[in-house]
């Protein structure tokens, strides 16, 4: 590139032209997938917002004494769904942090996919989770901080240590709820519905009992199923 300083000119050549290039056809390449990355590190600094000092039994103790307030099953729903992620004891920050950890849902594990992109085309590991940083704009303590993460967290997938695609535990409370299935999703039949929602407990008809967790809240609360009452 030629820079003109008065009547003289000179050439300055750019940075690691082959880095920046890998790192425009990556951002192209991976866009799609940025997307979970930004959600990723925005829950990372979520978790670090939250004061250090609470811990699950005050907030468990809040909700319940809510509910018990205002009569509200809201607040008596958050905290079995409190208990169902086993958040009972223990610092409420810490123990977040570990069910994004056990999950895989870290900034680090996030960005693996990038790396691997980079290591198929013939960078080594450590190179590859640099670029990788550099693509999805990681933030941390430093640089090399970023990019060991980033190697460990390749390696570990590697390994098979995180669930596929990352997710969070079932939330699971032990109740079990009687939901009546949308007309739509009894028209589908027996096979191709149970393939869908393989953890109907049992079923008739139009009606199913079906565990109270994370997946089957989800599917009652976009309107997959209604809601009939606890069973147990």
């Amino acid at each position: 590139m030629a820079k003109r300083r008065g009547n003289k000119s000179r050439y300055s050549k750019p940075n690691n032209p082959g880095s920046a290039r890998r790192i425009m056809i990556e951002k192209n390449r991976g866009a799609q997938n940025i997307g979970n990355i930004d959600h990723a590190q925005d829950l990372k600094k979520a978790v670090e917002s939250i004061d250090v000092s609470v811990s699950c039994e005050t907030l468990l103790r809040a909700l319940q004494c809510l509910s018990n307030v205002t009569g509200d099953p809201a607040f008596e729903t958050a905290a079995l769904a409190l208990q169902g992620y086993e958040l009972t004891q223990g610092g409420l920050k810490a123990s977040i942090k570990n069910i994004i950890a056990v999950s895989g849902l870290t900034p680090e594990v996030a960005v693996t996919h990038i790396v691997k992109q980079f290591v198929d085309s013939g960078c080594s590991i450590r190179k590859a989770a640099s670029l990788a940083s550099v693509v999805a704009a990681m933030q941390g303590a430093s640089d090399e901080s970023v990019v060991d993460d980033i190697r460990k967290a390749y390696s570990s997938v590697l390994n098979g240590e995180y669930p596929s695609p990352p997710q969070p535990p079932s939330g699971n409370t032990g109740r079990r709820l009687l939901v009546k299935l949308c007309p739509n999703v009894v028209r589908d039949g027996f096979v191709k519905r149970r393939a869908i929602f393989p953890q109907i407990l049992e079923e008739n008809g139009e009606f199913c009992v079906v565990p109270d967790d994370r997946h089957w809240r989800r599917l009652i609360e976009e309107g997959h199923a209604i809601l009939h009452g606890v069973v147990g």
